[in-house]
């Protein structure tokens, strides 16, 4: 079994299609085919059901499929331990972000790309759900996104503390208000989160516990395109409020509930090898400028 193999295999499953995964090792479809063969050949069974509705990974294939990213990591991650300097530092970084966190990941990535040259990026943005499958399938390297705890294998490092604001424009006329409470903004016009995004989830959760429905106009899964229709001055929505750091306009009054605290971190694989670029990653985000003015608002870092 060669990783050459393993990696065609990989691809072929995620694409499930020989034609896409050929283009993307840059061989042709026969060879692919031809080592996908000598693989099953040597496992003793099909990994693939090919047919003329398309490819299908069987069962051999999807036991396989986990323990075929992992190899594929740690054999990477050997070719990094006996890597050069810094300067020499290369190879790939996948970094899962929720859509949350896209301001932050900007200014951060500004200083990484400076720092390493020689890495090259893969970002995806995704639900916290599906960045903590992605995490555990080994795709990504790194989460960026609100706590989840629904994995005992993932460690995951607080960067900031932050509670659910109501958003408006300054000149509005709760902007005055020190904190408010979901039953004060109703009747406002009002555009939420879709349940893409964590902010939603904990909303709906208060909402719940206390029986009230608050009527909205539209739901987006883009906060940045929250904030503009915020800034327009006509809608008010509800999201953590550190996204209004960088929005001169924008007004973030904190909403009075029980539990209203959700967490920003960065996610990896407890106990597996952490890539060098990742760690050096890492630091940024800690030291990023907007995760400093967040932890500073918050009661708890005072």
């Amino acid at each position: 079994m060669e990783l050459r193999q393993l990696r065609y295999f990989l691809e072929t499953a995620d694409r499930l299609n020989f034609s896409e995964a050929a283009r993307n090792l840059y061989v042709s479809q026969s060879s692919l085919s031809e080592q996908i063969k000598k693989l099953e050949f040597e496992l003793g069974h099909p990994l693939f059901v090919r047919s003329s509705h398309g490819v299908s990974l069987t069962e051999a294939g999807a036991a396989l499929l986990e323990h075929a990213r992992a190899t594929i990591r740690h054999a990477d991650a050997c070719a990094e331990v006996v890597g050069g300097s810094l300067s020499e530092l290369g190879g790939d970084l996948y970094i899962g972000v929720a859509y949350s966190f896209s301001s932050i990941l900007v200014a951060t990535l500004a200083k990484f790309v400076r720092d390493c040259p020689n890495v090259r990026l893969h970002v995806q943005y995704a639900p916290n759900e599906l960045l903590s499958e992605l995490l555990q399938q080994r795709k990504i390297d790194l989460a960026l996104a609100y706590q989840n705890n629904r994995h005992d294998n993932v460690q995951s490092e607080v960067l900031f503390v932050d509670n659910l604001c109501v958003i408006m424009r300054k000149s509005h006329q709760l902007a005055e208000m020190n904190s408010l409470k979901l039953t004060d903004i109703e009747g406002f016009p009002l555009i939420l989160p879709t349940d893409m995004l964590q902010s939603r989830k904990v909303l709906d959760r208060e909402l719940q516990r206390i029986r009230l429905n608050l009527p909205f106009r539209f739901e987006v899964s883009d906060a940045n395109f929250l904030l503009e229709m915020v800034s327009q001055g006509r809608y008010l929505t509800i999201l953590s409020g550190g996204m209004v750091h960088h929005h001169d306009s924008l007004k973030a009054v904190q909403l009075l509930f029980p539990d209203n605290e959700v967490y920003g971190c960065v996610h990896w694989l407890r106990d597996d090898y952490m890539k060098r670029s990742a760690r050096i990653l890492i630091d940024l985000l800690r030291n990023n400028e907007q995760v400093k003015l967040i932890r500073n608002m918050h009661p708890l870092y005072r």
